[in-house]
Formats: structure tokens, C-alpha cells, sequence
């Protein structure tokens, strides 16, 4: 008999050397992983390009307008179109290619404007760098390229059980967990979404590898709930890889809502020029641009400094020493407007900020926050 079971054994593993034997999942999942398999296929849909200009690739929302933009162009790009716009005059930006080493020269004459700038470019798969020129406390970068590879975001809702169903919302609901999926369209394999990239006001809030899901239309998603405030604006990217080894990036904004959405995906509003408040730019007409002290989608929302708190009737409650509308003003440096300009300096390393003007500390430390110098992202 035991001999009767070591044949069985040897025959049991000589089948999982050739891959003839699979790990048992619980229900719910499959694959070599145990992923989780959708409950009942959905659908999606590959997305439109109304302006012509193709899929968005990146983006950069800045306060200062000073940082360089990195940005993956993969072997399905054609025409690159760069944009900025600013609260401020006259913006330019040049686009530098890390393989040549060159700068690249755009195949037309830009389109400059007073509060924009557009310039269209012809470029090889790689790594290359978007450099902002503007006379601004914030701008918008944008990339967009005309490509057929495409990668549509949704999100699920409903708790830990929402990661099996595969009818997704095109907009993320304020308060409510979601789990974020995803289907790249024209992507051959070993092409794969690799990470996906939420940021709220311009700043990265969340990041996180993907995973497969069988038996889904959505077939991509990311582990780990994901919750937005209808308050704020919100950005998503998708990177990986495509099928020739190039990196590819895909981004685009995602409203929050205050309302739960509707079961079935629905197209977000566009936003109209009347829609932006506390002097607000409409910039794409597609979303609001916000001057200092405001944010939000709508820049309906003030910005509290030193660490003051934002009430319910939108004013300030300012911490002990700091005063002024948003509480942008110390005890210890005077009245000096907007926080951001360089005549300050913010230590944030040793507990509670603080403002200081003392030329001791800056030699000190060495530091200037909004200082102008170009600074990769």
C-alpha cells in the first residue's frame, strides 16, 4: 500500500512540473493568482476624441509653474500636442527628448496666446521632458497624442463584495469606497496596465499596482478602496507597458459627486464658463483653473495656510498667531500676502509649520520653497 502512494505522489507532482494541476480558489475566483471573477460581464466602451487631438497621455497642475514634466511616449503615439495654460502672461513650454538629448522642435509655428500656449510635435517612442516658462502662480501642462491605444477608468462601488461586479461608474461618489477598473483597448500582449494614479487638487493621494479580473469586461483593477471628497478636483493616470516594451501613459479627470451615480456609466457634464468661481478660468472647456487660495472643482473651496481650518461658512479659523482671510499672515513676519511668494520661508520638518523672515534661518537651512528653479517631477 504505501508503495500504492508513492506512485500516486510521484505522478501528482510529475503533473504540476508540466502544468497539469491547478490551485484550488475559493469561490469568486480563478486564474493562477485566485483573482476575482466577475459576477456577470458588463460592457465598455472605447472613448471619443471630440477635439481631435487624441488621447490625454499626462498632466501637471501647478501653484508655482516651475516644475518639468516627465512624460512616456509608447510606439502607438503620433501627433504630440502639448498645452499650458496659465493665470499669469504669455506661457511657453519646450519639450526635451532624454534619448537624443536635444530639444524638439515642433513641426508648426505654436499657438501663443496671453493665457495659453499649444504646440504640436512629430516624436519616437521614449522618455522625454515638458519645461514650463510662465509668469504664474499655477498652471495646467497637458500631453495628448492621436493613438489608438486607449485605456477607459471606472469604478465600482459597494464595499469589499463591489471588486465582482463589473458595472462601473464613470464618476467617483463623495464618502463612498470604490474600487478603481480598467480596459485598455489595442493593447496586445504582454502589453499590461501596471499602476494606477489617483490626485486630488494636482497632488498624488493614492497609488497602486493592478491585478486581473476574469470574466469582465473591466478587466484590470486595483486592490484597495479608493474614496474622493466632491469638494476637491480629481486626475487619474494609467501606466504600463505596450507591447514593444515602451511605456505608456493615459490620463484624464474624474468628477466626485455629491449624488450616488446612476447604475449605468453616463458622460461627465462639461463644465461652462460660468460654472468657475472666485476667479477661475475655464481652460479646455473642460474644467476650472484656480487662482491662489481657491481649489475645488468649481474653485469654490478656500485654502487655509499655517494650519488653519477651513468652517463650514468657508472662512478660516486661523491657529494661534496667523491671521488674515486665509490665515496667510504671521505674527512674527507681518502682512505679507500670498504665502507662496518667495520673500518666505516655510519649515514643515519640526513640528507645526512656521513662516519665518529671519535671514539666520535662511542662510541655515539653505531653503526656499518657491524657489524658481526647474525641478523634475
Amino acid at each position: 500500500m504505501q508503495r500504492v502512494y508513492a506512485l500516486l505522489f510521484l505522478l501528482l507532482a510529475a503533473c504540476c512540473l508540466v502544468g497539469q494541476c491547478q490551485q484550488s480558489c475559493q469561490a469568486n475566483h480563478a486564474g493562477p493568482n485566485c483573482d476575482p471573477l466577475c459576477s456577470q460581464r458588463g460592457s465598455v466602451t472605447a472613448p471619443s476624441d471630440p477635439g481631435g487631438y487624441g488621447q490625454f497621455l499626462a498632466f501637471s497642475q501647478q501653484t508655482a509653474c516651475t516644475r518639468a514634466m516627465t512624460l512616456q511616449i509608447d510606439s502607438h503615439c503620433g501627433t504630440l500636442t502639448l498645452q499650458i495654460d496659465s493665470i499669469g502672461t504669455s506661457p511657453t513650454l519646450t519639450l526635451y527628448s532624454n534619448q537624443s538629448a536635444t530639444f524638439v522642435t515642433p513641426t508648426d509655428p505654436p499657438n501663443a496666446q496671453t493665457s495659453y500656449f499649444v504646440a504640436k510635435y512629430n516624436v519616437d517612442p521614449g522618455q522625454y521632458v515638458v519645461i514650463p516658462v510662465a509668469d504664474s502662480k499655477s498652471c495646467l501642462i497637458t500631453a495628448q497624442a492621436i493613438s489608438d491605444l486607449s485605456v477607459v477608468i471606472g469604478v465600482v462601488s459597494g464595499g469589499t463584495q463591489s471588486v465582482y461586479s463589473d458595472i462601473a461608474s464613470k464618476e467617483l461618489t463623495s464618502g463612498v469606497a470604490s474600487y478603481p477598473v480598467m480596459h485598455a483597448f489595442n493593447l496586445p500582449k504582454p502589453g499590461a496596465i501596471t499602476k494606477i494614479t489617483f490626485f486630488q487638487n494636482g497632488n498624488q493621494n493614492y497609488g497602486m499596482n493592478t491585478a486581473v479580473r476574469y470574466r469582465c469586461a473591466y478587466d484590470v483593477y486595483a486592490g484597495y478602496l479608493y474614496t474622493c471628497s466632491s469638494a476637491n478636483s480629481y486626475r487619474y493616470m494609467a501606466e504600463g507597458f505596450d507591447e514593444n516594451g515602451y511605456k505608456f501613459m493615459r490620463s484624464d479627470r474624474m468628477p466626485c459627486i455629491a449624488a450616488p451615480p446612476p447604475t449605468t456609466s453616463t458622460p461627465p457634464t462639461t463644465t461652462t464658463e460660468s460654472a468657475c468661481l472666485s476667479g477661475g478660468t475655464l481652460v479646455a472647456l473642460r474644467e476650472c483653473l484656480c487662482p491662489p487660495f481657491y481649489t475645488g472643482s468649481r474653485c469654490e473651496t478656500m485654502m487655509c495656510y499655517n494650519g488653519g481650518t477651513l468652517m463650514g461658512n468657508n472662512t478660516c479659523f486661523c491657529q494661534i498667531g496667523y491671521s488674515g482671510t486665509f490665515c496667510q499672515d504671521g505674527k512674527d513676519c507681518g502682512g505679507f500676502g500670498d504665502p507662496r511668494e518667495q520673500k518666505t520661508c516655510v519649515i514643515q520638518n519640526f513640528g507645526d509649520p512656521k513662516i519665518l523672515n529671519n535671514p539666520k534661518f535662511r542662510s541655515l537651512f539653505k531653503i526656499s520653497v518657491w524657489a524658481t528653479r526647474i525641478q523634475p517631477e
